[in-house]
């Protein structure tokens, strides 16, 4: 069996800057609950609203990398079947 690799060519930097910049926002946030849930109005805000903000760029680029970031509700339509059309309703969906 001829197995031979080939340079990966789907995802860009924009996308890998996504799925990193939401991973460390989204965990912010839940590490804010975590370790501040008994404190919370003693603790400041920043944290959220900063989780929030890097999760909001993360998604700034993943909408970017599509062709016509104007028409992201048609790509949504795909979402069973499109990777990033279930990065963008759940990080869409997160920031809610």
């Amino acid at each position: 069996m001829d197995m031979r690799a080939f340079r990966q060519k789907e995802f860009g930097g924009k996308v890998a800057s996504d799925l990193l910049l939401s991973g460390a926002g989204s965990s912010m946030y839940i590490l804010y609950y975590s370790l501040f849930s008994d404190r919370l109005n003693e603790a400041s805000p920043a944290m959220i609203l900063s989780g929030f903000a890097i999760v909001l760029i993360g998604l700034i680029f993943l909408l970017s990398e599509l062709g016509r970031p104007r028409n992201f509700w048609r790509m949504a339509k795909n979402w069973r079947r499109s990777w990033m059309a279930r990065g963008v309703i759940f990080n869409s969906l997160y920031l809610l």
